[in-house]
């Protein structure tokens, strides 16, 4: 943030509020107490990619993070393949959407007998979109696509937030284990 100000010559100059490096060093010593969501730290960082077993493959080879979860067609989950990588606090997590022809339209799959099979996680997680999927790896390859914030309460967290100005994408929701 800072302030316009009018010159002599009447152009309009964005100035900052903190001008000199001295106000600066000042700003940073002091205390603050305006963190509203009691966030407990980072989670994960979630890579939306064109190939997530691929990538997850490249990274823990790269870095030496084990492969610690995956969810995909072989979990019933049809609509991504995600790939998590951990080691220590430090969580990885690579997805790649399927193309709209894999996705069934209710989130099951037909079993080989023709009746439907239960699968431990059938479901993408609750904000995944297949179409904007495709549309952010297009827009910017292997990129961030989120960042989780543990905290110690999701909910009261979201209301903080929400009070604070922030613009709801979807209401908190518990995403149950896998058995």
């Amino acid at each position: 943030s800072g302030s316009t100000r009018i010159s002599n010559d009447g152009d309009r100059r964005w100035e900052p509020k903190i001008a000199s490096l001295e106000e600066r060093r000042k700003l940073r010593g002091q205390a603050r107490d305006d963190e509203t969501i009691n966030s407990l730290g980072f989670h994960h960082i979630e890579f939306y990619c064109g190939d997530a077993k691929s990538t997850a493959l490249r990274f823990s080879l790269a870095l030496g993070f084990p492969i610690t979860c995956v969810t995909g067609q072989a979990t019933g989950n049809d609509k991504c393949a995600s790939y998590g990588l951990q080691s220590g606090d430090v969580r990885f997590l690579f997805t790649a959407p399927y193309a709209g022809a894999v996705q069934a339209q209710d989130g099951s799959r037909p079993s080989a007998d023709g009746g439907q099979n239960d699968f431990d996680a059938p479901h993408a997680l609750p904000s995944f979109d297949n179409a904007e999927a495709h549309g952010f790896f297009r827009r910017h390859g292997l990129a961030v696509k989120a960042v989780g914030l543990e905290v110690v309460s999701a909910q009261d967290a979201f209301d903080a937030a929400v009070a604070k100005g922030a613009k709801p994408v979807m209401y908190p929701v518990a995403v149950p284990l896998c058995r």
